[in-house]
């Protein structure tokens, strides 16, 4: 298809999903805004779901930083993090956090056990939540609240595919999902990847190269 052609195909493409949504359809999403069903529904989520988008992020992660996709691979890194620690705090039956701050989500996760030697009270822990705490905007935005200072960092795909693997591991020591959950680190996959397991068993195949976590 040429560039024309692929223009007309994509305009045509538009025009369908508005007629099928004017009849009822789904072909484009329905926005709903409703930040008191929000709380709600946060306030009682299970620490599974967490996991769940806290893996959908670890593997997106994990391959871009593989092929060298810096910026939004330490974002989804961030995501990984951000998501395993609020699956923590659910699974110790306290409130999910809504914040972002890593380090901040560390530290109440640390409120909610008094088990001093868990990884959660680790020097590694921390370090972990330093080095990706602030890459939460700066692969979204051209400026930033939070950034690297003086945008110093170092790029390291390999270290930062290693640490990530390393903290999903505690983690995971941690947080043992319940059997015959979808699980990206079993065979069964993750619920939300099935068809790219399936459809693309190459690229899918990229996130257990080298991944301690599948050996």
């Amino acid at each position: 298809m040429d560039k024309q052609a692929a223009i007309v195909e994509a305009q045509r493409l538009l025009a369908h999903a508005r007629s099928a949504t004017a009849k009822g359809g789904l072909n484009i999403a329905p926005t709903e805004k409703d930040r008191a069903r929000f709380n709600q529904k946060m306030a009682t989520v299970e620490w599974t779901q967490f996991v769940q988008r806290a893996d959908y992020h670890y593997f997106v992660g994990r391959i871009l930083l593989s092929q060298n996709i810096h910026l939004y691979g330490l974002f989804c890194a961030h995501q990984c993090v951000e998501n395993y620690l609020k699956a923590y705090r659910a699974f110790c039956t306290a409130k999910p956090l809504t914040i972002h701050e890593l380090i901040k989500l560390l530290q109440e996760s640390r409120s909610v056990t008094a088990d001093t030697t868990s990884f959660i009270h680790s020097a590694d822990a921390e370090t972990i939540c330093e080095k990706f705490g602030p890459f939460y905007e700066i692969g979204r935005y051209p400026v930033q609240i939070t950034r690297p200072k003086d945008g110093k960092y170092v790029a390291m795909p390999k270290v930062d595919q290693l640490v990530l693997d390393y903290f999903v591991n505690r983690m995971r020591n941690l947080l043992t999902l319940p059997p015959g959950s979808w699980d990206l680190l079993s065979p069964q996959g993750h619920v939300d990847l099935h068809m790219v397991k399936e459809l693309h068993p190459d690229f899918y195949a990229m996130f257990s190269e080298g991944n301690l976590n599948c050996v």
